[in-house]
């Protein structure tokens, strides 16, 4: 396997039969994964204001650690690019997943019942883990109808 380290932009006719293709090709900060005939097994991207995370694994590539390593190699890029935090929401039915992002140093922010999605934090640096205190502070006095509203705002504004 090897990794290939861009943006969405100039992967765009790479990533083009990838679920979510213009969420790879809008990435600030895009890795993906080839297998020896060159076709991309895995991507992972970055995006918008709040560092969203989007990562996909071909089906016949999942449970082999190509996720996994996928996600390590972006990770690593955005601490050297001097990222604060990466986010990401996960389908709360989706264990492996929500495993994956737990093993990997991903925090619970909120669990979004409504929209049946875990919004998750990956804190990189201070700056980071101050930002996931004050949005952890947050849930004590905001109540989750008002939070799926502005997830769903800050969603739709950094796409």
């Amino acid at each position: 396997m090897r990794f290939l380290l861009s943006n969405g932009e100039h992967m765009k006719t790479q990533v083009s039969d990838l679920p979510f293709a213009s969420e790879f090709t809008s990435s600030s900060l895009l890795v993906v994964c080839a297998n020896d005939n060159n076709k991309i097994v895995a991507a992972c991207g970055i995006r918008g204001l709040l560092n969203t995370l989007v990562l996909y694994v071909r089906e016949d590539y999942r449970s082999r650690g190509v996720g996994s390593q996928t996600l390590n190699q972006t990770i690593k890029a955005a601490r050297e690019r001097g990222l604060d935090f990466v986010t990401l929401t996960v389908d709360c039915d989706n264990t492996v997943a929500f495993r994956l992002y737990d093993r990997l140093g991903f925090k619970e922010v909120v669990s979004l019942k409504r929209s049946n999605q875990i919004l998750m934090m990956l804190p990189l640096t201070y700056a980071g883990r101050l930002l996931f205190n004050t949005f952890s502070a947050a849930l004590l006095v905001f109540p989750e109808a008002l939070l799926f509203q502005a997830h769903r705002w800050l969603y739709r504004i950094t796409t």
